[in-house]
C-alpha cells in the first residue's frame, strides 16, 4: 500500500526540500559518478546521451541511496542505452511511427499544470484506454510509441525548465479510474500490456516521477494495482496518493501545492488539458532534434508562456527555493540566467537543464 499521506504542514516542508534538492545543479559528490555513468554508455551514442546531462544526471540520483549504488548506477544506464538503441530514440521525432494514430486512440493521455514547483501533470483515464485494442498492438511498435511519448514528455519538462528558470526533470502522473474494470486485466495477454507500457517509464526514465494520484479508485483496483506494483521502485510507491471522489482528490492536490489552474477542468480545476497526441504531432512537425531546437528565440513545442498568476507563483517559489538551499547549506538557487545547459557552476558543479 502506498504510504500514509503526512500532516499538510509537515508535507508542505518535504516538498520544498524535495524541489530544492531537484533544483540544485550537479554536485562535486555526483560528479565522477556522472562521468562514470556516461563512459558506460556504448562510444557511437555516448555524445548524443551526454548531451542532454539531465538525463544522466536522473540516473545518478536514481540509485543514490542504492544498496549496490555502483552496479545498480552501471546497469541502469547500460539498459537505457540498449532500449534507445532498439527504438531510434535520438531521432524519435523525425516522423510518425507506425500504428501513430492506433496507439493514441486507444491510450489517450494529456498534459496539464504547472504545480506550484513548476512540474507538469501526465493525465490518464481509464474511461480513454482500451486495453483490448492495446493488448492486439505488435509489442515492439508499442514500445517504440510509448517511448516516443515518454520523450516527449522529457521534452515538456525541459522548455519548461528554460521558460521557468528552474531545473525540472520530474513530472506528477494523475489517473482517473473511473470505470476500471477486471475485464481490463482479465487474460495474462492483457496484464503484460499494462506491465509493458508502465515498465517503460519505471525502467527507462528513472526519477523523474514527483508525485502519483490515483483518484476515483473502487475496490477492484487494489487487484489492478496489485499487478503493476512490482515492477514499481518503492520510491515510486512511496509517492502515491490514493484519494477518494473528484472533490477530495481536488482537495488534496491543493494542499500539495497545485492550485486550481493547474487542475484538469473535468475534475473541478479550471484548466482545459492538452491531449498528447497533439504536442507530439507539433514535435514531429517541427522534427524536433535530441538537442534544443530554438525557434524565435524559444524552443519549440514547448509550453504555452506563463500568465501574470503563474509569473507571481514562479516568483513566490523561486524565493521558497532559496530559502530552502540556505537552510540545507546547498547555495544559490538555480537562475533563468545559469539554469540552462552544462556550464560549470562556481563549485566544479554542472549546471544542467535541459538539452
Amino acid at each position: 500500500a502506498a504510504s500514509p499521506p503526512l500532516p499538510a504542514a509537515m508535507s508542505s516542508a518535504v516538498d520544498t526540500k524535495l524541489a530544492a534538492e531537484e533544483a540544485h545543479p550537479m554536485s562535486d559528490e555526483e560528479r565522477p559518478w556522472y562521468d562514470m555513468a556516461l563512459q558506460a554508455v556504448p562510444e557511437d551514442q555516448r555524445a548524443a546521451f551526454g548531451s542532454i546531462p539531465n538525463d544522466v544526471l536522473c540516473v545518478v540520483r536514481g540509485f543514490q541511496h542504492a544498496k549496490h549504488r555502483k552496479e545498480d548506477t552501471l546497469k541502469s544506464v547500460v539498459s537505457i542505452a540498449e532500449w534507445r538503441q532498439s527504438v531510434n530514440y535520438y531521432n524519435i521525432f523525425n516522423s510518425a511511427l507506425p500504428c501513430f494514430q492506433e496507439f493514441h486512440s486507444n491510450w489517450k493521455e494529456s498534459i496539464v499544470g504547472p504545480d506550484s514547483y513548476g512540474h507538469m501533470i501526465q493525465v490518464i483515464r481509464i474511461q480513454d484506454v482500451d486495453v483490448d485494442a492495446i493488448e492486439k498492438m505488435d509489442q515492439r511498435q508499442l514500445e517504440a510509441l510509448q517511448g516516443q511519448k515518454m520523450k516527449a514528455y522529457a521534452v515538456y519538462k525541459e522548455d519548461m525548465s528554460r521558460q521557468r528558470g528552474v531545473q525540472r526533470y520530474k513530472h506528477t502522473l494523475l489517473i482517473d479510474l473511473t470505470h476500471i474494470k477486471m475485464s481490463m486485466v482479465s487474460s495474462s495477454s492483457k496484464r503484460h500490456a499494462l506491465q509493458h507500457i508502465f515498465g517503460i517509464g519505471s525502467k527507462f526514465f528513472p526519477e523523474t516521477i514527483w508525485k502519483i494520484y490515483l483518484i476515483n479508485g473502487p475496490m477492484v483496483f487494489r487487484a489492478v494495482f496489485s499487478l503493476i506494483k512490482p515492477i514499481l521502485a518503492p520510491e515510486t510507491i512511496a509517492k502515491i496518493q490514493m484519494t477518494g471522489s473528484f472533490e477530495s482528490s481536488l482537495k488534496k492536490m491543493e494542499a500539495d501545492g497545485i492550485p486550481r489552474s493547474a487542475i484538469p477542468d473535468w475534475m473541478g480545476g479550471t484548466c482545459k488539458p492538452q491531449q498528447t497526441s497533439e504536442y507530439i504531432n507539433q514535435l514531429i512537425l517541427q522534427r524536433r532534434t535530441h538537442s534544443p531546437k530554438v525557434v524565435g528565440g524559444q524552443p519549440g513545442g514547448g509550453p504555452p508562456p506563463m500568465n501574470v498568476n503563474q509569473q507571481q507563483q514562479m516568483q513566490q517559489q523561486q524565493l521558497q527555493l532559496s530559502n530552502a538551499f540556505g537552510s540545507m547549506g546547498l547555495g544559490r538557487t538555480p537562475s533563468a540566467g545559469g539554469a540552462h545547459g552544462a556550464s560549470s557552476d562556481a563549485n566544479g558543479g554542472v549546471n544542467s537543464v535541459g538539452r
